[in-house]
């Protein structure tokens, strides 16, 4: 182990010289580079602005077939979840152009004395509709409303019979006025209620999607929040308005570049995305507190004027680029998922981390050069160098029992991951005791799910009366094997149909909402009991719902993708960078745990991941290694100035062990905003990103420590680096 940590030449980037070399460059031209960066910002944003003017002008051109009433910056339809050309989405598409693209609104009377013969009629008024046809089962009614796209449909059965309220199941036959045919829907029950009928519960796919989009726009308005909050922490820690408006600035640059970018390949926000600009201001803001926590300690050493500035660059450009290299790849490995909102946050997220590193590296040290000289203050309090020196000393002393603990948390962490189970409940993309998910309980308790799947059957030669006889056959065995609780077919409540379409026959099979993994099974097992008879043996399972369940299936393959490339990419950026395998695989404990452990060993109590929240890992890991960067910079500097690796240790805590505090709390806070998301998983990201981040923190300053000085005494010749003055 004596030469573990030895690197066997130095790169030119990496060498003291080379960043001497380069920190003097930076300085020399920081006016010029801002100004290039400044207006690269400005171009992009004019770019993305001008793009989104002229698409929120061609929808407006649109008029009434356009389904908006304001320009849009969120699009929460349910095809943005698909990429272009998906087979799964071009499937769903097959089926409408058959059916007709159609959705299904339930509504809900509690009243079931109420006359809804004043309702019906009103809703055979609404522009465009073409037929209302009502059918009554007991107290249950029928209402299919429809815009007339020349496709001859059969009436449906709703079932099951519910004595306890009027049901009306609308089936809107159109996706291109859904939104303004649902307003025109919830006038009409806001009139019946107003004049003592009702109330009213309304359920349907058109109405989650208006939901999540308001989710977003409201997700959106954090980023205020965030601003505002990280203006008052960095006033409390700097004691400088002046130094606040660089940080803003610098960030606030880096956003627009990012927005502008996003909005000139017509990338909307979605409900994933809507969080970029926050995820981009925190890590922003980290990039800019390394530099001017350097510019501070440089100032109590008497440094002053170019000195000053151009050592605080010699001291920050090789962990900020590396930090900010390694960020963008945790972000860009989201690259690799199946969910199209999951790539477009990857790229979006990246692109901002790579002009925060550039802006962080121009514009801050033009604007510090700028400051007069201020002596801050001498007082260091509980986070003193010195203290993080100590801190050292103990972890050292007591290394048996940390790596010990480690070595506990590896194996816990380890049994975890093999018992991993990802699924996703589109119920869970809304908070608890939202309206929409409250009226879709009550109607799953009184009325039945509003969620269907859909069983199709080729017509082919087949006679359709026998196809459509067979099928009738197929919803009664359904519904014996629903009455199962335990059973896969449990979910299922009611039947609509058969029905034929020109080319198929259909069984519509309403489910409650469940998790994927259930909403699949269902559907393999309607298939199964379908493909048992003869004339259906070619029958498949489809719809939204299964549709929405099959897409996030690959999540489970996408997590293991995208963290296995983020992980590679950053260890071999660090195995580069420092010329050492060693130091590259030291530096996985650190950073894979915190990201790891709190997914992995709650699936030892059964615990199951959500969703999209999954990605949290890749975009945590890349951030989380920043710390580890830093620090790992500083041991190697001071082992290149003869340090054994023990001494080194301690003598880099001290030297950054503040300012990894300062930057995890400054990231932790940021991130802490996303607690008061509307949309759930954002929610669960900020969760799980807060405690991954300050487990990053504690395993760089008691593990890593634990695990350097493990090397031995090292010949400082030829690492790269020198210590910091």
């Amino acid at each position: 182990m004596a030469q573990a940590f030895e690197g066997k030449d130095s790169m030119a980037v990496a060498s003291g010289s080379g960043r001497v070399a380069t920190a003097r460059f930076l300085y020399r031209w920081r006016g010029h580079l801002t100004a290039i960066l400044t207006l690269g910002v400005v171009t992009l944003a004019v770019l993305g602005g001008t793009r989104l003017y002229r698409l929120q002008q061609a929808v407006a051109a649109l008029g009434p077939a356009a389904d908006v009433s304001e320009p849009k910056l969120v699009d929460s339809r349910f095809e943005v979840w698909f990429a272009e050309g998906d087979p799964l989405l071009e499937s769903l598409e097959r089926y409408q152009v058959d059916f007709g693209a159609e959705e299904a609104l339930v509504i809900a009377s509690q009243d079931p004395d109420e006359d809804l013969a004043p309702l019906i009629a009103a809703l055979r008024s609404l522009e465009g509709v073409t037929d209302v046809a009502p059918i009554n089962t007991g107290n249950a009614l029928l209402v299919q409303l429809s815009q007339d796209l020349g496709t001859a449909h059969v009436a449906e059965r709703f079932l099951p019979d519910d004595p306890s309220g009027q049901h009306l199941a609308i089936r809107l036959y159109t996706v291109e006025a859904q939104r303004r045919t649902l307003a025109e829907v919830e006038r009409l029950l806001d009139e019946a209620s107003a004049s003592g009928v009702g109330p009213y519960r309304l359920a349907g796919f058109p109405i989650n999607e208006r939901a999540l989009e308001a989710m977003a726009m409201r997700d959106l308005l954090l980023q205020g929040a965030v601003v505002a909050l990280f203006a008052a922490v960095l006033f409390g820690l700097f004691r400088r308005v002046s130094i606040v408006a660089i940080v803003l600035c610098t960030v606030g640059g880096s956003v627009a570049g990012m927005l502008g970018l996003a909005f000139a390949r017509v990338a909307l926000f979605n409900n994933l995305t809507s969080i970029a600009p926050m995820i981009v201001t925190v890590i922003g803001i980290a990039d800019s507190v390394h530099l001017i926590a350097s510019y501070e300690k440089l100032q109590r050493r008497g440094l002053r004027g170019p000195d000053l500035i151009r050592n605080v660059l010699q001291d920050n450009i090789v962990p900020v680029v590396l930090t900010s290299v390694t960020t963008a790849i945790g972000f860009f490995s989201l690259a690799t998922s199946t969910l199209a909102p999951v790539r477009t946050l990857g790229w979006m997220a990246g692109t901002g981390a790579l002009l925060a590193c550039a802006l962080s590296l121009s514009f801050v040290p033009w604007c510090l050069s700028l400051l007069p000289s201020q002596s801050p203050s001498a007082t260091e309090g509980a986070l003193s160098p010195s203290a993080f020196a100590r801190l050292g000393e103990r972890v050292l002393a007591c290394r048996p029992a940390v790596l010990g603990l480690t070595l506990g948390i590896v194996a816990l962490s380890a049994w975890g991951a093999s018992r991993v189970v990802v699924d996703t409940d589109s119920a869970a993309f809304f908070p608890p005791g939202h309206p929409v998910i409250e009226d879709i309980r009550w109607l799953e308790r009184n009325v039945g799910g509003f969620g269907t799947i859909d069983l199709l059957v080729p017509l082919a030669d087949a006679d359709p009366g026998k196809v459509v006889a067979e099928l009738e056959t197929v919803g009664e065995k359904l519904t014996a094997a629903s009455e199962s609780p335990e059973a896969p077919l449990s979910l299922v409540t009611g039947l609509w149909g058969p029905t034929l379409g020109r080319e198929h026959a259909r069984l519509i099979v309403r489910v409650e909402l469940a998790s994927s993994a259930r909403h699949i099974e269902a559907g393999e097992r309607i298939e199964a009991i379908a493909r048992a008879h003869p004339l259906l043996t070619q029958a498949t399972s489809t719809g939204k719902f299964l549709i929405y369940a099959r897409l996030f299936t690959n999540l489970e393959h996408d997590y293991i993708r995208s963290m296995l490339l983020a992980l590679g990419l950053i260890t071999l950026v660090i195995a580069l960078y420092f010329r050492s395998l060693a130091m590259a695989v030291v530096s996985i404990v650190p950073n894979m745990l915190p990201v790891i452990a709190p997914l992995a060993i709650p699936a030892l109590w059964g615990a199951t991941l959500d969703g999209p929240a999954i990605f949290v890992s890749s975009i945590a890991l890349g951030i989380c290694v920043d710390d580890t960067i830093h620090l790992l910079t500083r041991f190697r500097a001071f082992v290149a100035a003869g340090s054994t690796p023990a001494v080194a240790v301690c003598q880099a805590l001290q030297e950054v062990g503040k300012a990894l505090t300062v930057t995890t709390v400054t990231l932790m806070l940021g991130f802490s905003v996303l607690v008061f998301a509307q949309f759930w998983p954002n929610v669960v990201i900020g969760q799980l990103a807060v405690l991954m981040i300050g487990l990053a923190l504690v395993f760089d300053l008691v593990v890593l420590p634990a695990l350097l000085s493990l090397g031995g005494e090292t010949d400082a010749a030829s690492s790269p680096g020198d210590p910091g003055k």
